[in-house]
């Protein structure tokens, strides 16, 4: 071989071998840049199906709670129409507030849908169809059941003496 040849054949082989490397790393680029783009697309889905679920468990629980403030107005018209007396058995004249059976009987429904203690929507018929033997005592179960459900939490003040409003100084809006 001569001197030449032997420069070519170095210069040839100093190529290949940098080819053979610029061209390993070029596949690796490649196929990090597909990894990627998968991980990207994995992400994004379950970045979409969180927000799906978030969205679905906030409607849920709007739903919860419009069922069960709907629910306290509704046993705070029934109380009202029939509570003649205070804990002390005096007779006391009570502010009257009205519902219907169709807006009692939506709100019972609303509750069996949403409400995941089905103590609630119990206690409730019970109160309604007049099967409760301490409306006030039930009263306090029900709101103390109601924080519960909605997440906030079992500190409750209770005092029998003030659980429900039966007068109010306000004057009667029309309309």
């Amino acid at each position: 071989m001569t001197y030449w040849q032997i420069i070519l054949l170095v210069a040839v082989t100093a190529i290949a071998s940098f080819l053979g490397a610029y061209l390993k790393e070029k596949a690796k680029s490649t196929v990090t840049k597909k990894d990627i783009a998968e991980i990207t697309r994995r992400i994004e889905a379950v970045k979409k199906e969180l927000e799906e679920s978030d969205r679905i468990a906030t409607k849920k629980y709007e739903l919860r709670y419009s069922a069960c403030l709907t629910m306290l107005g509704i046993i705070d018209a029934y109380l009202s129409l029939t509570m003649s007396s205070d804990n002390q058995g005096k007779p006391i004249q009570v502010d009257r507030q009205h519902t219907t059976a169709e807006e009692a009987r939506k709100c019972h429904n609303s509750l069996l849908l949403t409400i995941d203690n089905h103590a609630i929507p119990d206690l409730f018929l019970r109160m309604m169809v007049g099967q409760s033997e301490n409306l006030m005592v039930d009263l306090d179960i029900m709101r103390r059941l109601v924080r519960k459900e909605l997440g906030f939490g079992s500190n409750f003040h209770e005092n029998s003496e003030y659980t429900w409003l039966a007068v109010s100084p306000f004057e009667k809006k029309d309309g």
